[in-house]
C-alpha cells in the first residue's frame, strides 16, 4: 500500500537528441548544412576560430527526410559551423 502526502509532480528526463550535421556544400557562393535532430528553432552557429561563435544570418528550410537545412552566405575566407539546439 502506498500513501502519498503533498503534490505528485511527473517530469520528462529523456533529454531530445543532439543535433548532427550530415553535410556541408558550398553552393552560389553559399554554405548549405544540413542537419539531422535540428528544429525550426535551432541555431547555426559560425566561427572563424573556433573560439568564439555567433549566430549565422541563414535561411533555414526542410528535406524529405525531415532535416533542418540552414543556408548562409560565406562572406568569409574560412568558416566553422556548429548547430545549437
Amino acid at each position: 500500500t502506498l500513501h502519498f502526502l503533498g503534490q505528485l509532480v511527473a517530469t520528462n528526463l529523456v533529454t531530445p537528441p543532439a543535433p548532427v550535421i550530415r553535410s556541408v556544400a558550398l553552393t552560389n557562393q553559399n554554405v548549405v548544412v544540413a542537419a539531422q535532430n535540428a528544429t525550426a528553432l535551432s541555431q547555426l552557429l559560425v566561427s572563424s576560430n573556433l573560439t568564439t561563435w555567433s549566430a549565422a544570418s541563414v535561411t533555414i528550410t526542410t528535406n524529405n527526410l525531415g532535416w533542418i537545412i540552414f543556408t548562409t552566405p560565406m562572406n568569409r575566407p574560412q568558416g566553422f559551423f556548429q548547430v545549437k539546439q
